[in-house]
């Protein structure tokens, strides 16, 4: 009897999608276009071997000079959307890691019960470890239970400080931030300025910006306290020389806005309005729309619905970029924006940085939308690799308006 042969397993690592354009290498070869990369012949110098073809090296060098030419193209708008990927490298954490602290599997049986207590659904695998469901659930069931509505009360609010702590993180010195916003604000001061949207209630952006002499415009005053209010995004910061001889504006350069859609843990409410403290600290009750299935409804309110408002805007407008980095696409909302604007806008063009996006069903829909248009972009990086790799723009660096 012949040993039974076990089936060959097929290695796949996709690094790149954009319209026909495909790089991936499977079982240790690179394939470009689903056609195997032919590596030219070389010679090494004299008395010495020829440099041994690496496919992942050469892969990731294609890779990234395609989208460095991308980028590097001059864009009016320039839109940027982070997630908890931007976050991770410093000590933020994701969704599923704060399931599993609130729900270890050494504690099964516990868990099961409160499940049980909330009907929520058991969960049979990873994918049903939903903490926004869970807590959306959880609320729900706070206003049919009676003898037991304090106990599931005290484990969301258990969750929700937990939230506010790991997100209350100071920058690292290893930290990205800095870096990103000084590449993604080399460019022509006469267009737009730089948009970052960020769905993290941390500020490390912040704290970058102030690290780095950036001045953030992020729809709060320039008095003290500052508060909100949704005109101050359309001011600019610029010189005025009453001796110069050309009057157009002299922008200052280093300049960028701050959108929060999902609020910061340093925003606190007074009374009618919505003030923002140091940004190093949480507040003790920080506005914010917590993890929960019902964010698109809490999304109508102030200061959130402001912020929601110039994100579509955004999208709107010719000849512009919008890079989602560290994002999961997991939000709903976020997602059908952005999906409906890329079917419909053509002057919009949409860079997806997700470290194994191949892998992950959250980017099947979008994985096949890539290979049906020409402005969409799927990259296998991570924060920190695809900053170190952002084309940084030196010609702007001193800009002078033209």
């Amino acid at each position: 009897m012949k040993p039974e042969t076990k089936p060959e397993t097929t290695v796949t690592s996709v690094l790149l999608i954009s319209g026909p354009k495909r790089v991936r290498i499977t079982d240790g070869k690179l394939f470009v276009n689903d056609s195997e990369y032919e590596p030219p012949i070389t010679t090494g110098a004299e008395g010495t071997a020829p440099k041994k073809f690496d496919p992942e090296t050469e892969g990731w060098k294609m890779v990234r000079a395609f989208y460095n030419s991308v980028i590097s193209k001059p864009y009016e708008n320039v839109v940027v959307l982070t997630g908890a990927g931007t976050s991770k490298p410093s000590g933020g954490k994701t969704m599923n890691e704060f399931w599993q602290e609130h729900f270890p599997e050494e504690e099964k049986a516990k868990n099961d019960a409160f499940f049980d207590l909330i009907s929520f659904p058991i969960p049979e695998n990873d994918k049903d470890k939903n903490i926004e469901e869970l807590l959306s659930q959880a609320r729900n069931a706070t206003r049919v239970l009676k003898a037991r509505a304090d106990e599931v009360i005290a484990k969301v609010d258990n969750i929700q400080k937990s939230v506010v702590a790991a997100c209350t993180i100071s920058l690292s010195g290893a930290s990205s931030h800095l870096k990103f916003l000084n590449k993604i604000t080399s460019k022509k001061l006469k267009h737009s300025r730089v948009k970052v949207f960020t769905l993290n209630y941390d500020t490390l952006f912040e704290q970058a910006a102030a690290e780095g002499n950036f001045i953030v415009i992020n729809g709060f005053s320039f008095t003290s306290p500052s508060h909100f209010n949704g005109v101050y995004f359309d001011y600019d910061i610029v010189v005025r020389d009453d001796a110069r001889v050309n009057p157009i504006e002299n922008f200052v350069k280093k300049v960028f806005h701050l959108y929060k859609p999902h609020g910061s843990i340093n925003w606190i409410k007074d009374g009618t309005r919505i003030l923002a403290e140091d940004i190093k600290m949480a507040s003790a009750d920080p506005v914010m729309i917590y993890p929960n299935s019902s964010k698109y409804e809490s999304g109508y309110d102030q200061p959130f619905f402001e912020m929601m408002s110039r994100f579509q805007a955004a999208l709107r407008q010719r000849n512009s970029l919008l890079i989602c980095i560290g994002f999961s696409f997991g939000d709903k909302h976020f997602r059908s924006v952005i999906t409906e604007a890329i079917k419909t806008n053509p002057g919009l063009f949409l860079i997806i940085v997700a470290p194994n996006f191949a892998s992950k069903a959250e980017f099947t829909d979008l994985q096949s939308l890539a290979q049906q248009q020409n402005n969409i972009m799927l990259v296998s990086e991570t924060f920190d690799t695809f900053t170190d790799h952002y084309p940084f723009a030196e010609a702007y660096s001193h800009d002078d308006n033209e």
